[in-house]
């Protein structure tokens, strides 16, 4: 679910961004350059995320087979 909305939020910021530029009538390059920025930023973020879920879960599992409580 929070995935899904880090989407949407990196979908809107995209957008938003291109009107942006649009209007500032920034050089192509540079406009490539940031949306790659944004982009990688967004994707780290996510990935970020899933791995600290990853994490917990690993952590969460390695306590219940240590105490013994299934």
């Amino acid at each position: 679910m929070l995935a899904f909305i880090l989407i949407i939020v990196q979908h809107q910021a995209k957008k938003g961004i291109k009107r942006y530029l649009k209007y500032m009538r920034l050089p192509f390059v540079l406009h490539g350059i940031i949306m790659m920025m944004l982009y990688a930023v967004g994707t780290g973020a996510m990935l970020a995320f899933f791995f600290f879920i990853a994490t917990i879960l690993c952590v969460f599992s390695l306590l219940t087979v240590s105490t013994g409580n299934f």
